[in-house]
């Protein structure tokens, strides 16, 4: 059935785009984003030890922002999203979690 209904595919499809997207958050948000890593939809924002907040803290803006998460440790941000997780939703996924990053970056200067 995985394959039958393209789940796989959408699966290896969605993975390369989101991994695209975090990776141009990386480079739009110098010096938040250290790495991004995983497997499949499994995926891993680690985040800088300079970025000045949490996983956690990262996880509950983005849940106030419809979006979410799971911290995995002090600087890991999870992304777990489901198999048949559209184009539309992953590319909104990243755009949640940039404006997530906005927003803690702003408290920081306030």
């Amino acid at each position: 059935a995985i394959e039958d209904d393209g789940v796989l595919a959408n699966v290896n499809a969605r993975s390369a785009q989101l991994v695209s997207g975090l990776e141009a958050l990386r480079s739009k948000r110098e010096g938040v984003i250290a790495e991004v890593r995983g497997w499949g939809l499994l995926l891993g924002v680690e985040l800088t030890a300079e970025c000045g907040f949490t996983a956690a803290q990262l996880t509950a803006a983005a849940m106030r922002n419809g979006l979410l998460t799971v911290p995995a440790g002090e600087k890991v941000l999870r992304l777990v999203p489901p198999l048949i997780v559209s184009a539309e939703q992953a590319d909104r996924a990243v755009g949640i979690l940039d404006a997530s990053m906005a927003e803690l970056m702003a408290g920081q200067r306030e």
